[in-house]
């Protein structure tokens, strides 16, 4: 008797089970839904949320709930485009400014990983010998595999002194390497330049900022007085920087009338052609670069290998040659969306391919700069 009561209340409780499922669940019963218009589509997605909100049994607000509809509209885009909240926005901005503590290391997303494209000379990075194409797995234990590029970066940051741990996949080694970094307030020098032997010019751009151009302007002709024949300009480790300034850079060595550069938005129509406008200076030129030159680097060592106005030497730069435009939005947060690409002098394309070398020359080691 005992026995039957038991498979009654089982039998009962599923009852109920299929009544609640049959209810609140709806919506999966429907026939498959076709969308005539971003109308309906819309429509539908307020049902949605109203089935959620319905149905969810822990709190979620309509706030959270959009703000993850729309990462996710984005999350359909290319791996450098982004949606930010107020707060994601807010910490964007520190990053641009420069107004934080971290370890200067340049990073990217190729596919669902972060991947360093250079780490910037003098930091903590580079001193521990992280190295270009480096996958940083986990920061601090986290794993961050899928996380956007600004999510990734906001675990990174933090207070100079303070301590973080990443996990390194490093190509050629199969296991996850923990390289463990104190933060600091990172201060790059931008521009460095020396005398060599035998008539040599050498200068040193670490990145393309405001005053990129006119500090070159000051270096060469300073080494010009100390009767520089050549110049060697080194972008090894640039992760690039104001694509304005390395067009501005590199018209010094183009000869006037020559194309330097294609941005090729979403029509045709957009297709912006930078030409040199200035005589280029009298002097041969050996551009270094090697896979941490990436972006505005790109286009400086692109624009004179395609002129033939230089030699290119060292190994093939990293390829990164898309542009995005960052737009505040009225919620109190901003878009990040790829708006065009860059195209070299002859037309070849510079993402996820780079610039080939004229003369392939490896770095014996990750210092010797």
């Amino acid at each position: 008797m005992k026995k039957k009561k038991k498979t009654f209340k089982i039998f009962a409780a599923s009852l109920l089970i299929v009544a609640l499922l049959s209810t609140s669940l709806a919506m999966a019963a429907e026939p498959t839904k076709t969308f005539d218009s971003l109308d309906d589509r819309i429509e539908y997605m307020k049902l949605m949320i109203s089935f959620i909100e319905g149905n969810y049994k822990y709190g979620v607000t309509d706030e959270e709930l959009m703000d993850a509809a729309y990462n996710g509209m984005f999350d359909a885009l290319d791996e450098n485009s982004d949606y930010f909240t107020n707060d994601e926005y807010e910490s964007f901005n520190l990053t641009a400014n420069g107004e934080y503590g971290g370890v200067g290391v340049q990073v990217t997303k190729r596919g669902e990983e972060t991947v360093v494209i250079a780490p910037l000379e003098g930091t903590p990075a580079y001193r521990k010998g992280i190295l270009s194409g480096d996958i940083i797995k986990t920061v601090d234990g986290q794993v961050i595999t899928g996380y956007s590029l600004d999510k990734a970066v906001e675990l990174m940051r933090g207070e100079p002194g303070t301590t973080v741990v990443f996990g390194i996949l490093r190509k050629n080694h199969t296991e996850m390497i923990d390289v463990e970094l104190v933060r600091e307030k990172i201060t790059v020098v931008e521009m460095d330049w020396d005398m060599l032997e035998r008539g040599i010019g050498y200068i040193k751009i670490s990145k393309f900022s405001n005053e990129t151009s006119d500090n070159l302007e000051d270096a060469i002709f300073e080494l010009e007085q100390k009767d520089a024949e050549a110049l060697i300009i080194d972008l090894r480790n640039n992760p690039g920087g104001l694509v304005s300034e390395a067009i501005d850079a590199v018209d010094m060595f183009i000869e006037r009338g020559e194309t330097i550069l294609y941005i090729e938005g979403k029509e045709a129509s957009a297709r912006r052609t930078f030409k040199s406008s200035i005589d280029p200076i009298e002097m041969p030129i050996v551009v270094l670069i090697d896979g941490g030159s990436a972006s505005a680097s790109e286009i400086f060592a692109g624009a004179i290998k395609d002129t033939k106005s230089g030699t290119i030497v060292g190994e093939r730069s990293f390829g990164k040659g898309t542009v995005q435009s960052v737009i505040p939005i009225t919620n109190g947060g901003a878009v990040k969306i790829t708006t065009a690409e860059y195209l070299t002098a002859s037309e070849n394309k510079i993402d996820k391919v780079g610039i080939e070398p004229d003369i392939i020359v490896s770095n014996p080691s990750n210092f010797d700069l």
